[in-house]
């Protein structure tokens, strides 16, 4: 699990990868090649709060130009 503080996110396309971890989550639409947004359902954060997932689907990564 990753966990940061921050006062101000400078840069919102900055992703934190936990490899061990099933799904990854963001909250920019724009992100997906491919979005069912018809998906619903309940997550456990690591400090035992709740989240509600309202799509799911894939995204592309670029790094250092390799896609």
């Amino acid at each position: 699990m990753a966990h940061a503080e921050v006062q101000r996110i400078e840069d919102n396309r900055i992703w934190f990868l936990d490899s061990g971890c099933s799904n990854h989550m963001t909250g920019n639409k724009s992100w997906f090649i491919v979005l069912h947004e018809s998906f619903r359902d309940i997550v456990r954060l690591g400090n035992n709060t709740t989240m509600s997932v309202l799509g799911k689907g894939c995204v592309r990564f670029e790094v250092e130009g390799i896609t």
